[in-house]
Formats: structure tokens, sequence, C-alpha cells
């Protein structure tokens, strides 16, 4: 299986995914009381796992581009997204889609023919349970 990002029928593709789900977050919530001295806090149980996968993609610009717009399409829908591992992670929703560690595409130079950029992108979001 290759490394991807999949909404239904919907594939994107892509040369490397790398990443994980965090474990799920506590929830508390903080109050305090007029004329009472202190803070109060109740624990609320824990929810919402998170994610980023950083995801990376060697092609000419304009299929680059092509991946960065179809990946956008995702956001705000339930995703599975599966690593270089072919561990495939299933019920994410994408919250965003952010650039990677250099904001512009970069001249990769590599590989072959027409193959001359390399795109990265973070994807973030959360766990639906």
């Amino acid at each position: 299986m290759s490394a991807q990002v999949q909404q239904g029928t919907n594939i994107v593709a892509c040369t490397y995914v790398q990443g994980g789900v965090s474990g799920l977050l506590q929830r508390t919530h903080e109050w305090t009381v007029p004329g009472v001295a202190g803070t109060f806090a109740l624990n609320l149980g824990q929810n919402m796992s998170q994610f980023m996968f950083r995801v990376v993609l060697y092609d000419t610009l304009a299929n680059v581009q092509t991946w960065k717009t179809n990946l956008e399409a995702f956001i705000g829908k339930i995703v599975t997204i599966t690593d270089d591992q072919g561990t495939a992670w299933g019920n994410l929703v994408l919250k965003d889609v952010q650039p990677g560690s250099d904001n512009r595409w970069r001249s990769a130079c590599i590989g072959p023919s027409g193959v001359n950029t390399r795109g990265e992108l973070k994807l973030v979001g959360f766990v639906v349970n």
C-alpha cells in the first residue's frame, strides 16, 4: 500500500507520509467565584486525540500545486491517512493543511525527467471517537 490520504473514494497519493495520532487529552473546566479565594477545577473526562502528519510529494510544479489543492479540499472531512509503513489511520477529521518546514516549494532536481519540485505540507486535525 502506498502513502496516501483518502476521503471516501478520493485518493491523494504522496511520496512520503510520516506522523501519528496523540493520546486522549484531559478536558478540565476552571472557574472562580467572586468573594471566594482560589480557583476551582473540574475534570470532565478525556477526548479529542489530535494528529499531525508531514506529507511530501516529489513531482512537477503543476502537479505539486494540484496535490496541495486536492488535500485542502479534504478540510473538515473524515479521512484515512496511510503512512510510509503501511499503517492506515482512520476516522481522522482534517482540520488544516499547513505549510511544511519551508513555506515555498523547493526545487528538487532529482528523479525522472520532469520531476523537479518537492512539496511539503503538515496535515493536522483530530480523531473521531
